[in-house]
């Protein structure tokens, strides 16, 4: 609730609960800002009464701790800073733990420092925090327009003004504080007397910490700042209902007199002392009874020092500690077991409670790391019981407290053992709130691998499989693994971090992973916003992945390609990172320098594409598409075999060389060219027959052969469209033969795109065409096939019966067949640096004209109907209704204008019609139009915004796209180009003692990324603050 500290005017609205004249209930509004709620009552209301306006009325929330404030309200004199922060850090420790903060509820001393703190947290963090202000209505400005009389005079508008000012030491009434979120007001029918709602109040506390629904009492303690006569009976009464008190020395008042006794023993507390201590703090006493009087509650205040926290206010720091010494007062109960208070700090989600009550536990031994964080040696094992811990880490799982599931981590928790037996797995597998499946199915099913929404018994398999792990003995990186997945998948995104640091293997896998999730997630969601957020966390994890992967290729590019192209296994899927990061259009990372290095590898094969000197580029291409054509000519490619045996020859002559048992002068005669001998060349090449089959086993061989009997195909195609559908032309030998031809080469297509729906990984056959399906390339090829055999079928019947019209329809769908297969050749280039991303450019360019056609399609559709009907009112022909309502306007787009029929003049010469409409019809002349002066203008107007204005718009469109793709024109070409060769489905199986070695280094490259990241992050951020500090010296502006 965000409400203006000056304005001093609120809008208080009231109506009546349940026919009691005592019992009103309302709101105040502040200028406009979102109301606080307010009841007015009875002192004797009974707590059930008020638990039912809280709970019920108000739907407040059922709280984690109660800070009970009591202090001074007149003379409240506290330094400006140490004011502040005192209240930032009171609000603190009551956001933090999910608690309430109950006051006197007036705009004066210690209820105001409240309020205004309230205040300040809503208004920087835009969240909640609940202030219940406790007041005596008597004492309260304005009492006649609280009353019945006012709101019946009211009650049409309901609203009246009520004056809020700040009062002072004469002042007998007082102000509700604008800041608090809910009031409750005590009516007992006395005027400007203070301290009526105390009775009332501690009523209230009792009844809300002892009735809690699931049967636990709520923690509450009470904080003592300055105070006068009315805070010492209060502390005086909660010291003896058990609550633990915290006192602020030196905030004056009661407070410094109870901290200045709490440090003397019991027999020296006085009256003598009291008197001192109450001159020293400036408050005055009348008669010698009501120091006596003083002296018997504080002395009985001392006799349970045990639950009272002295807490020093010497600085802001001390200061800001406060709210930690609020929560740890509570926790000071002898009865209260280490396992309890840790429940306490879970409840509330403070770490750093939880972290000194397991230091304070007796039996801990610290262990410090390198970075002076305190960890516990298996310390869980001896708080709690295996059900224990699985309540608790169940508990911070579910309600997303990552410190505290850190906590147990970093604790050295033993969650292989502990989490995952005795059926606990299945905490994991509840299902998931936007299905029915529990979350290994939607695991397999967000990965796409193997589950189908219709495989019932390969899913429920997979679920067993998980659960019948918990029977064998299972690994922490596998457990960290499991809920890293759990967590992501129910979008619990700081959690999934938590296990994602605290894995020593698979960080790179596991980023991977968590992208195609998201993803996936993304993708399925339909709301806009939780969509974005899912997109935005798979663009951080592959952010994440990309920086890991740019790491590891510097260290050693070998081991990086191993990293990227090992079968993960049963870790993940049983599939490789390449494979998930392309299902998961992963640009960046399919786009990196280390898969592209490696996808370049394998498609060249053997054959060398870098070689220098002779082998230029345009020369190798021409002299690879000769080797094509010749294979005599393969021996003469360059071979990345023979440099690697070239160098690996250097590198043992060099040792040589260092042992001193060869002349580093014939080394040197070898570096300056003199090169090995013919026959060792010769010795040294494999048979003619393996050259040949490695050359054309070369996956960019056989994508040269592709294209170039594609372009065969077409030639013949076209030779056949243009010579071969005449008549009579299909029954010459030339064309019968060709037809055929094209015929069986038609159908050894179709039986290629039949091997690529087989190789699909997919369970049923359904599933693998619905994959196919959705690239737009099969679906090309699917419609040229179609339009091909029908064609193809109709000409062979014309030739036959030698039907015109059969014929006419044959040339149609082999011409629609034709231009199919000549857009098909746009896929086939698109692996080519330079016009793959042209092309990409020009498929995104293309949606931008869908939008234009449309916004055109309206305007022409009302030009052309309008100028139709007011020429030709007549015309009864549906074909040339259509040409001057559609296809004139259209080409009027063009330059092509009709000025002729639009400004038509009766007997000019520039358009040769007939005036007579029966005529017209039967000679076939066209129709005259009709004179009119409107139908010019209309078409200079539709020519404006046609040709002028969406044109432009056009342009503007496509200049948009291209400059939101050019700067990832690169990234979006290399991704499109990996899948469509589908290369990356090539996969490695290490041995194990391989595998481990790999993790090891791949763990170590990781936390080194991670490091110069905090550090560029940490460098950026004191930069920041240098260009800060730099702008606010005096004299910048």
């Amino acid at each position: 609730m965000i409400r203006n500290s000056d304005n001093v005017e609120e809008n208080l609205i009231l109506t009546e609960l349940d026919g009691n004249s005592q019992t009103r209930y309302g709101q105040v509004r502040f200028n406009g800002d979102l109301p606080s709620q307010y009841v007015m009552l009875s002192p004797h209301t009974t707590p059930d009464e008020l638990r039912s306006i809280l709970y019920d009325k108000w739907g407040m929330h059922e709280p984690n701790v109660i800070i009970s404030v009591t202090g001074g309200a007149k003379n409240f004199k506290i330094r400006s800073s140490l004011a502040k922060e005192l209240g930032r850090s009171l609000v603190k420790a009551a956001v933090s733990t999910g608690g309430w903060i109950i006051t006197g509820g007036t705009y004066t001393g210690v209820m105001r420092l409240v309020g205004n703190a309230v205040h300040d947290h809503v208004v920087a963090n835009d969240s909640k925090a609940i202030a219940l202000g406790i007041a005596t209505f008597g004492v309260l400005n304005h009492q006649n327009d609280l009353r019945t009389e006012s709101v019946a005079k009211y009650r049409d508008q309901k609203c009246f003004h009520y004056a809020c000012k700040e009062s002072n030491e004469r002042d007998k009434l007082v102000s509700l504080d604008k800041h608090h979120s809910h009031f409750i007001l005590v009516d007992d029918g006395s005027k400007g007397e203070f301290g009526k709602e105390i009775e009332l109040r501690a009523r209230l506390e009792s009844q809300i910490a002892h009735f809690r629904q699931n049967g636990e009492a709520v923690p509450i303690v009470c904080l003592l700042v300055q105070g006068g006569t009315g805070s010492l009976q209060t502390v005086h009464d909660a010291l003896q209902q058990q609550t633990p008190v915290v006192i602020v020395t030196g905030s004056g008042g009661w407070a410094n007199v109870l901290a200045a006794v709490y440090k003397e023993p019991f027999s020296s507390v006085n009256e003598s002392v009291i008197a001192e201590l109450l001159t020293e703090v400036g408050i005055t006493y009348k008669k010698s009874e009501q120091l006596t009087a003083w002296t018997n509650l504080v002395r009985e205040c001392l006799m349970q020092k045990r639950l009272i926290t002295i807490f020093s206010m010497d600085n802001n720091n001390s200061v800001a500690d406060l709210d930690k010494a609020i929560l740890q007062a509570i926790l000071q109960d002898d009865q209260k077991t280490t396992k309890q208070n840790l429940k306490l700090a879970l409840s509330w989600n403070r770490r750093d409670i939880a972290d000194d009550i397991l230091m304070a536990h007796q039996d801990i031994k610290h262990v410090y790391e390198d970075d002076d964080e305190p960890g516990y040696d298996n310390l869980f094992d001896e708080i709690f019981t295996c059900k224990d811990i699985w309540e608790f880490f169940l508990t911070a799982l579910t309600e997303d407290k990552t410190d505290f599931i850190d906590l147990f981590l970093d604790g050295g928790l033993d969650i292989e053992q502990h989490l995952f037996k005795e059926g606990k797995i299945e905490a994991l597998n509840t299902p998931v709130e936007r299905n029915e499946w529990p979350y290994w199915r939607v695991y397999k099913s967000l990965l796409g691998i193997k589950c189908d929404e219709n495989d019932q018994n390969e899913c429920v398999a997979d679920t067993n499989r998980l659960r019948n792990r918990s029977s064998r003995k299972f690994s922490r990186e596998q457990a960290l693994r499991e809920f890293f997945k759990w967590a992501i998948i129910h979008n619990k995104q700081k959690t999934a971090e938590v296990f994602w640091n605290a894995m020593s293997k698979d960080k790179l896998a596991a980023s991977v992973v968590a992208h195609k999730i998201l993803s996936s997630l993304a993708e399925r969601s339909s709301h806009k916003e939780e969509s974005e957020c899912y997109a935005s966390h798979a663009e951080a994890y592959q952010t994440l992945a990309t920086g890991i992967l740019s790491k590891c290729y510097e260290h050693n590019p070998k081991h990086t390609v191993n990293l990227v192209t090992r079968n993960l296994e049963d870790n993940w899927g049983n599939v490789t990172c390449l494979q998930i990061a392309a299902s998961s259009d992963a640009r960046d990372f399919m786009s990196h320098r280390a898969v592209q290095s490696h996808l370049d590898d394998i498609w060249y094969g053997d054959v060398n594409k870098t070689a220098s000197g002779f082998w230029s580029l345009s020369f190798f291409w021409f002299h690879v598409i000769t080797c094509v054509f010749c294979p005599l000519l393969i021996p003469t490619l360059p071979s990345k075999k023979k440099k690697e045996t070239y160098l690996r020859s250097r590198t043992s002559e060099i040792r040589l060389i260092e042992d001193g048992q060869l002349n580093s002068n014939a080394l040197q005669v070898t570096i300056q060219g003199v090169k090995p001998s013919t026959k060792s060349i010769v010795h040294k090449m494999k048979s003619m027959k393996t050259k040949v089959l490695e050359f054309y086993g070369a996956p960019f061989v056989k994508f040269l052969c592709s294209v170039l009997a594609y372009l065969m195909f077409l030639l013949l195609n076209a030779t056949f469209l243009l010579r071969c559908t005449g008549t009579n032309e299909m029954n010459k030998p030339f064309c019968c033969r060709l037809s055929y031809l094209l015929l069986s080469w038609v159908i050894v297509l179709a039986m290629d795109e039949i091997r690529q729906i087989i190789c699909i990984r997919a369970i049923k056959v359904k599933r693998k065409i619905w994959v196919w399906l959705s690239r737009l390339s099969n679906q090309m090829d699917l419609a040229s096939f179609l339009f091909f055999i029908a064609g193809f079928a109709c000409l062979k019947i014309s030739a036959g019966n030698l039907d015109p019209l059969l014929r006419f329809r044959a040339r149609i769908l082999m011409a629609i067949a034709f231009v199919i297969y000549c857009l098909r050749v746009f896929s086939l280039f698109a692996v080519h640096a330079d016009l793959g991303p042209k092309l990409l450019m020009v498929s995104k360019m293309l949606k931008d004209l869908f939008f234009f056609l449309f916004i055109w399609a309206v305007i022409v559709v009302a030009y052309g109907v309008t100028s139709q009907a007011l020429l030709y009112p007549d015309e009864q022909n549906p074909k040339k209704t259509f040409i001057g309502a559609v296809y004139k306007p259209y080409w009027q787009l063009f330059g092509e204008l009709f000025l002729s029929e639009i400004d038509f003049k009766s007997g000019s010469d520039e358009f040769s019609c007939n005036a007579n409409v029966t005529r017209s019809l039967n000679d076939r002349i066209p129709q005259c139009p009709e004179e009119n002066a409107f139908v010019p203008i209309l078409s200079a107007i539709y020519m404006l915004l046609v040709n002028v204005l969406l044109l432009n718009l056009l342009i503007a469109m496509f200049s948009y796209t291209f400059e939101k793709l050019v700067d990832k024109t690169d990234a979006i070409w290399k991704f499109e180009t990996s899948v469509q060769l589908g290369i990356f489905f090539q996969e490695k199986r290490l041995e194990q003692t391989q595998t481990e070695n790999l993790l090891t280094w791949e763990h170590l490259r990781t936390e080194s990324y991670l490091e110069d990241k905090r550090m560029e992050e940490e460098n950026e951020t004191s930069t920041s603050a240098r260009e800060s500090k730099k702008n606010t010296l005096p004299g910048r502006r």
